[in-house]
């Protein structure tokens, strides 16, 4: 399960797309409609940034990132894909 899509009141609708695997980074993120300019951190709206910091704080997932490379999730997977998308 990953975080495909968010809607914001006032900034609107953003797309997500992740590379690899569900518990891969983040590829980008981009305007619903304009996946030509994908954002970096610091063009984030607010609205998305809040989304995004209630979203991690609102759940009890746990992601484990090991020496090795290994990712590891506890959790409800709907919390799980909540927790990643914040990273």
């Amino acid at each position: 399960m990953v975080v495909n899509e968010i809607w914001t009141p006032g900034a609107g609708a953003f797309a997500i797309e992740t590379s690899g695997h569900a518990l891969g980074l983040i590829g980008q993120i981009t305007r619903r409609g304009d996946a030509s300019k994908p954002l970096t951190k610091d063009q984030f709206p607010s609205g998305l940034l809040d989304v995004v910091h209630a979203a991690s704080l609102c759940n009890i997932a746990v992601i484990e990132h090991a020496e090795d490379g290994e990712v590891k999730a506890r959790g409800d997977p709907t919390e799980v894909c909540l927790s990643q998308l914040r990273l």
